[in-house]
């Protein structure tokens, strides 16, 4: 099959886990569309910087110390990649770099030449009717949960301070509702007595490559997936500040 790339470009866990797939996949990887900025209503980054209070000194001295080790490696050592554009450089992957809607023609132009037979997401955009049609069988989404418990954003969090004892990965058909359709494979993992959120979240980017392989090979043979009633589907968004109570309160760690 020829396979087309979403991805959102991120120096923390979207480097190896691509890295990891193109290792892994068997099929063709035609292109990428590399998204370099993302709407402010789902920036991840935005919102730490704006909720920075919210995170411990350690926390903030742990992500800063891990941030700057990333450039530096990334300059310093051409084997380590610290972010999505140099793997797609490494492995020699054409790629579009994408702004905030990818809904605009000249990137479904771009799609569109690639002729896929399967679109892999794995960012933060919303996808629309016109390249939901796109490729010849389906479009995909990998979404760091168990679903149809916790769609939406920061479904880690969410799962944590709910007191899961497990948290996951599913790949699913995308429709034109947000992380709902069929799902086609998913994976547990059992949350620690040591984990935060920031170890949970790597435990999902790191298996995420071999749930997606799983999928592409049942899309490969038609199997029957798993359906679920999506009005079942769980929402969340950005965690307020009675969320990081309830992180603090069950002695959750952010990293």
């Amino acid at each position: 099959m020829r396979i087309f790339i979403v991805i959102d470009e991120t120096s923390f866990f979207h480097p190896s886990f691509l890295n990891d797939l193109l290792l892994k996949i068997k099929d063709e990887v035609v292109g990428v569309a590399l998204v370099t900025k993302i709407p402010k209503k789902s920036d991840l980054k935005r919102f730490l910087i704006k909720n920075i209070y919210l995170l411990k000194l350690s926390e903030i001295a742990k992500l800063s110390i891990f941030t700057l080790k990333i450039k530096l490696l990334n300059i310093f050592n051409n084997r380590y990649y610290g972010s999505v554009k140099s793997v797609l450089l490494y492995h020699k992957i054409p790629f579009i770099n994408v702004k905030k809607n990818i809904n605009q023609e000249i990137y479904i132009s771009f799609i569109k030449k690639m002729k896929p037979h399967v679109i892999i997401s794995s960012n933060s955009l919303i996808f629309k009717k016109e390249i939901l049609s796109i490729p010849k069988y389906c479009c995909i989404n990998r979404h760091s949960s168990l679903l149809p418990l916790y769609a939406g954003l920061w479904p880690v969090f969410h799962a944590f301070i709910k007191r899961e004892k497990n948290v996951g990965v599913s790949v699913h058909i995308m429709t034109e509702k947000i992380d709902a359709g069929l799902i086609i494979a998913q994976k547990k993992i059992a949350i620690n007595i040591n984990d935060t959120i920031f170890t949970l979240y790597k435990k999902c980017f790191d298996i995420s490559a071999g749930v997606i392989i799983s999928a592409l090979d049942k899309i490969n043979n038609f199997n029957n997936f798993n359906n679920y009633d999506s009005e079942k589907l769980q929402y969340f968004s950005f965690p307020t500040r009675e969320d990081w109570k309830l992180l603090r309160k069950r002695n959750g760690r952010f990293i």
